[in-house]
């Protein structure tokens, strides 16, 4: 069956998404931490790694998932993107649709974005002699040049389409041959769908193939623009392959497994509401 995603809840879904990012970014500090003492460079500051990044994943979190949703349903409107739905499994995703979406919406943000890169800048530029005694403004400061040139900015926005959209098309080729993204989702509200369970290991296994291809396609491309040699590049595209799997697979598997925790044992946190025709 075919449906059109109109719209998705602000609400419930900027809430449950900021959740299962603290708890994700609490759980790489602690790893960061862990691994500082494995080291042998474990200080006080090592313990304010979990905290910090869930700290600044909240601020980040809310502010971007907030503002993407809020762009999406507005562009929705005019590109609606949509799949076909049967008992739950999502068996295809009109690619154009999404991708001109979430390329627009990174266009936005990085329109929004430009002038606090510029002001980085020109705070931190006249301390640029000083800036390498302190690494963590340093590493600030050299982002933030990156990304202020012009070129970089358009490189982003034309690689978020061409990614989606190749990604979509994949996940569709994928779809027909192994277990497709399957939810169970149950009516509210009248015409709001609610979606009560992810199936962790089906969003995490097509979604982590979908990575391994575009991150073998990047690679490939990143090879034949820098010239590098055949066994380089081989081995390139072999490693290239198995992190952008693992990376998505790990990644996913247990932000599913957290959002079924949360559902199922909270009574505080929503499900997720979305608006399906």
């Amino acid at each position: 069956m075919f449906k059109e995603l109109k719209s998705i809840d602000l609400s419930s879904f900027t809430i449950m998404s900021t959740t299962i990012h603290v708890i994700l970014g609490f759980i790489l500090g602690i790893v960061a931490m862990v691994y500082s003492a494995i080291i042998g460079q474990f200080s006080i500051g090592s313990v304010i790694y979990p905290f910090l990044l869930a700290f600044s994943t909240v601020l980040i979190c809310v502010t971007v998932t907030f503002l993407g949703t809020f762009l999406f349903n507005i562009l929705s409107k005019k590109f609606t993107v949509g799949f076909n739905l049967e008992d739950g499994k999502i068996r295809d995703i009109t690619p154009l649709p999404l991708a001109i979406n979430l390329t627009i919406i990174t266009a936005i943000f990085l329109i929004l974005l430009y002038p606090i890169i510029l002001l980085v800048l020109g705070v931190l530029s006249p301390l640029t002699a000083f800036l390498q005694f302190i690494p963590t403004l340093y590493v600030v400061f050299m982002i933030a040049s990156f990304i202020a040139n012009p070129i970089i900015l358009l490189s982003t926005v034309i690689i978020v389409f061409i990614a989606t959209f190749l990604g979509s098309f994949f996940y569709n080729q994928i779809a027909l041959k192994i277990n497709p993204i399957e939810l169970d989702l149950n009516t509210v509200h009248g015409n709001r769908t609610q979606i009560d369970l992810v199936y962790p290991l089906k969003l995490a296994l097509i979604s982590g193939i979908v990575s391994a291809i575009l991150s073998f396609i990047a690679t490939i491309i990143g090879s034949i623009i820098s010239g590098g040699n055949l066994p380089q590049a081989l081995t390139s595209l072999i490693a290239s392959a198995i992190f952008g799997f693992l990376a998505v697979f790990i990644i996913f598997l247990i932000s599913a497994f957290l959002y079924n925790f949360i559902v199922k044992k909270s009574n505080i946190f929503e499900p997720v509401k979305v608006k399906l025709e």
